[in-house]
Order: C-alpha cells, then structure tokens, then sequence
C-alpha cells in the first residue's frame, strides 16, 4: 500500500507569521494536533504541533497572542512521497523518532500522514514496528 492511499489531504497550512493564538483555533476547528508551516509560496518549512506549543510557549510563559508560530515550530520536517510505500514511511518514523510526515508530489504538498493513520489502515505494519523499535529498546 503507498502513503497517498491513506494520508490526510488536503493538508492543514499556516503561516509562521501567524499568532500561536491563531494556530491553536485552526487545530481546534480542524480537530488536529499539528499543522505545516508555510512560507509565502506554500512549500513547507516546518511543523507545529500541540506538544511544541506546550513546551515552548506554555511553559516558557509566553503570550500566545504575540508569540509567533514561528517562534514554536519545527523547522527541519521530514517529508516522503505521496507514492513511497508505507514501510518506507515506518523506517522514517522510526529513524527520525517522529509521529508525522508531510506528504509530498511533484515538491507540492499533498497531505499529512501519521503513525496513527498506519496502525488503523494496516495493523500488521504497526505490530512490526512496536517489535523492531520499542521492544529492542527495554
């Protein structure tokens, strides 16, 4: 099966100009938990998540009115094409010690794909990960 059959699409896109404020309603109303960051042309430059938002806002005690999107995000994301195989995204999950990919095409965003999507879409890949990557670990 390849990336593209089971990503979420359209992806949801902000720019980092906007407010954490402003970042936070759009995960709201989207019911997500992150978001690609944008630059004026849409290619991607990064990756907020809630779990950014709540380390380096939240904690660090910073209005998240002012605070920039910028200020939280990722800013080295990790992308795969849309027609690369779901294992392909697991070594990439596993290597780089991430949940999410943004998906591309012809270097356009397509989509987001997550850990989560897998493990409803093939069950099987997920077990297979769990035992090569957490097991060895304990």
């Amino acid at each position: 099966m390849i990336v593209g059959r089971i990503m979420s699409s359209p992806a949801i896109v902000i720019s980092g100009s906007e407010s954490i404020l402003s970042a936070c309603i759009k995960m709201s109303r989207h019911k997500i938990g992150s978001l690609i960051v944008v630059d004026k042309k849409k290619n991607p430059v990064g990756i907020i998540t809630e779990k950014d938002i709540i380390n380096r806002i939240i904690c660090a005690k910073k209005n998240i009115e002012k605070a920039s999107v910028q200020d939280a995000m990722t800013p080295d994301i990790i992308t795969i094409e849309k027609f690369a195989k779901l294992e392909d995204a697991i070594l990439l999950f596993k290597k780089h010690r991430i949940k999410k990919l943004v998906v591309v095409s012809n270097k356009k965003i397509a989509g987001m794909i997550s850990v989560w999507d897998i493990t409803i879409a093939k069950p099987e890949l997920t077990r297979e990960f769990i035992d090569s990557w957490i097991k060895p670990r304990w």
